[in-house]
């Protein structure tokens, strides 16, 4: 395996890690976990990101 091909697959496992994680801890708050998928809650999510 290229230097290159381990770089993506570690870039590709972090983001499956943190949408796992999103969906886990938002259906724990919220009622419906694939809310989590709207673009509204996406929206919210980066502007509170952009407002620290």
């Amino acid at each position: 395996m290229s230097k290159h091909q381990k770089i993506l697959i570690i870039i590709a496992l972090l983001i499956a890690a943190f949408l796992a994680g999103f969906i886990f801890g938002f259906g724990y708050i919220a009622e419906n976990p694939f809310e989590a998928f709207r673009l509204e809650t996406w929206r919210t999510f980066f502007q509170q990101l952009r407002s620290f």
